[in-house]
């Protein structure tokens, strides 16, 4: 939920400014063109039409200006606001914090990774695997996982029995400490490879021995075993 409400927040500030500035651009043409049109005079008194003379006068005075000079000066503390607490800040992750009965212990993140990624590969839904660990701040912990399944495998199963190992590891291992949180964001690939039952529905089914009966005869040359001894 603060997820979403911190893009939401991002995407109405970038639209904001990009409206503000396609706002101020196409007024700068106008001013430029026709001023005229706009009610501002448009050239110093004698200076001839067609020389470089145009000039923009804006009355501040006015109530659309004083709305347009607040509006530009909001947007503008909100900007410097955003470039202060606003920015996602990247924290490299190296390690996971997990309580333990003499205190907290660190687990390294190639350790976590692979072991969600052995979990992962022991299911026969999951084909490929590959687990990454990033922080997305300074308490809430991804795991990133790219994946492929089977020929012949639901996606959808997949992902929610990937999902359900991968949860039961990670508790198995860590124990999060007070505030932290841990997300899982999965992403499939396609498909690669066959199932394994599909596979051993299409190997041919052996077929059984016959129980020994003994001898059969007449036994033919090449199947008599003393032949070369007899005709020594």
């Amino acid at each position: 939920m603060e997820h979403d409400l911190g893009r939401l927040g991002r995407r109405t500030l970038l639209a904001l400014n990009v409206l503000a500035g396609v706002t101020a651009a196409v007024l700068v043409v106008l001013h430029y063109l026709v001023p005229e049109r706009l009610g501002y005079p448009a050239l110093i008194p004698g200076v001839p039409i067609g020389s470089s003379g145009h000039v923009i006068l804006v009355p501040l005075r006015t109530t659309a200006a004083t709305l347009g000079f607040v509006a530009a000066v909001a947007l503008l503390v909100v900007d410097l606001l955003w470039l202060i607490y606003g920015r996602q800040r990247r924290h490299p992750l190296r390690h996971v914090l997990s309580e333990a009965p003499g205190g907290t212990v660190r687990i390294t993140r190639d350790a976590l990774e692979a072991a969600l990624r052995s979990a992962g590969e022991a299911l026969p839904e999951v084909a490929r695997l590959r687990v990454m660990l990033a922080g997305a701040g300074p308490k809430r912990i991804v795991v990133k996982v790219q994946f492929q399944a089977p020929e012949g495998v639901a996606n959808l199963d997949a992902s929610r029995a990937l999902r359900a190992a991968l949860q039961q590891r990670f508790q198995e291992m860590v124990r999060l400490t007070d505030g932290q949180r841990v997300e899982y964001d999965l992403e499939f690939l396609g498909f690669s490879g066959k199932g394994a039952r599909k596979a051993e529905a299409a190997a041919p089914a052996a077929e059984p021995d016959a129980p020994f009966t003994g001898p059969k005869y007449p036994i033919e040359d090449e199947d008599d075993p003393y032949e070369s001894k007899r005709s020594v």
